[in-house]
């Protein structure tokens, strides 16, 4: 026997020390099926109770809010089992449409914890529309949501990082007198780059690091040694190696200079021959907006899943790091990588658009694994994966339209620095 029922005819039934109670039916010897008015219903199986009761499912409200980050989609249910015990789980399923239909398409079911004053997640299988929990709990109940503006708010932030053009870099130190060396430099204005200039044993040595928010393209005659200055965390290494597994195009190579990326708080420590003059060159570089826009597509993901409630959780930052290979190995995303290396950066608004294609795509690209490598499964990880994929599909919120709001703060002038030492 099943006992079905809505919340506008369900019966009344005297509970001892409850009095008259307006509800539904349960027991040991049936199914009890009710549907409320939104389209959700409760299932309480055949043996879930031990005697028979009477349950209630009322819509509820209440001033507690799920963690920042989440929202209520929908009514708050308060369900209770009257005049009997609870021995074995019930099936809630909310109907739980997306606020305005632009939500991702991702919910939990939220349990609020008296004892605590604070809502927690049930596990729960998620549809399209449709949230379906089975559980123990009574009290209050209701489907959860991520909220949008939050997701977008945290990546706008995070733009704002790389839209910096200083302070990211601490002033170099040379040693050594130029001048008493016969060393003298000529700089063509001032640059992306702190820098300076000394003497490594009577050599011309010039330092410089990277004082912006993005990755710059460092040119330099082959002759001159380089080290590398300051330590690059594993994502930014990540991302480095991902671009220059990009060939150079032949007829962009030049045999007599290298071009090194670097990356946002470190630099270069040049050791030029002796007696030689040449030059330093920095200008805006495709493959060095690339790398920026994985680094920041990288950046997004894991904030948006080490911040969000339920779904997300902490990341290793390692694990990242393992994801970029994998993810451009992929025919479209490696297709993707080759041609924006190739892009023009003759002006703002095509560096703006540059780096707005290149962060959507690699966001694209490395989410697609993401929740399983972080080690996120089952309803959390599904709803982790489905807010990612929201993320890659509505970051143009955050970028406007390419130009006017990202170009302008990563394009530069050509920085050119010459570098003489006279014979003695």
């Amino acid at each position: 026997m099943v006992v079905a029922a809505t919340v506008l005819s369900a019966c009344s039934s005297h509970i001892e020390g409850e009095g008259v109670l307006v509800g539904t039916p349960v027991g040991p010897d049936f199914e009890t099926r009710v549907t409320l008015s939104d389209g959700s219903f409760l299932t309480v199986p055949k043996g879930a109770v031990r005697d028979p009761g009477v349950l209630t499912v009322d819509v509820t409200e209440q001033d507690a809010r799920p963690p920042t980050g989440l929202y209520l989609s929908g009514p708050t249910y308060a369900v209770a089992f009257h005049g009997t015990t609870l021995v074995t789980p019930y099936s809630f399923s909310f109907a739980a449409p997306p606020k305005g239909g632009v939500e991702p398409d991702a919910a939990a079911l939220g349990w609020f914890d008296e004892k605590r004053a604070q809502w927690t997640p049930v596990d729960a299988a998620y549809e399209p529309r449709r949230l379906t929990g089975t559980t123990l709990k009574t009290g209050l109940l209701s489907a959860v949501r991520v909220d949008t503006a939050r997701l977008l708010s945290t990546s706008t932030g995070l733009l704002e990082s790389v839209k910096a053009t200083a302070g990211t870099a601490e002033a170099p130190v040379c040693q050594g007198d130029p001048v008493a060396s016969r060393i003298t430099t000529e700089i063509s204005e001032e640059g992306p780059v702190l820098h300076c200039v000394g003497v490594a044993d009577g050599a011309p040595q010039v330092v410089v690091a990277d004082d912006r928010g993005a990755t710059l393209a460092v040119s330099y005659p082959v002759k001159w040694v380089a080290e590398p200055v300051g330590e690059r965390d594993a994502v930014a290494q990540a991302s480095l190696a991902t671009v220059n597994s990009v060939p150079v195009p032949k007829k962009n190579q030049d045999e007599a200079r290298t071009t090194v990326l670097v990356t946002p708080g470190t630099g270069l420590r040049l050791t030029n021959p002796p007696d030689k003059k040449g030059t330093l060159r920095i200008e805006p570089s495709a493959r060095a907006y690339v790398a920026t826009a994985l680094d920041y597509a990288a950046d997004v993901l894991d904030t948006v899943t080490t911040t969000l409630p339920w779904f997300g959780g902490p990341t290793d930052a390692a694990v990242t790091a393992t994801l970029f290979a994998p993810s451009f190995t992929a025919e479209d995303c490696r297709a993707s990588l080759g041609k924006f290396t190739r892009s023009p950066t003759n002006n703002p608004e095509q560096v703006g658009m540059l780096f707005r294609q290149a962060a959507e795509t690699s966001i694209g690209c490395l989410s697609r694994g993401w929740a399983a490598a972080q080690g996120r499964e089952g309803w959390q990880g599904a709803g982790l994966q489905a807010t990612l994929t929201w993320i890659q599909k509505n970051i143009v919120a955050v970028f406007g339209d390419g130009g006017p709001t990202i170009g302008p703060a990563l394009d530069f002038p050509l920085f050119k620095m010459q570098v003489t030492q006279t014979p003695a």
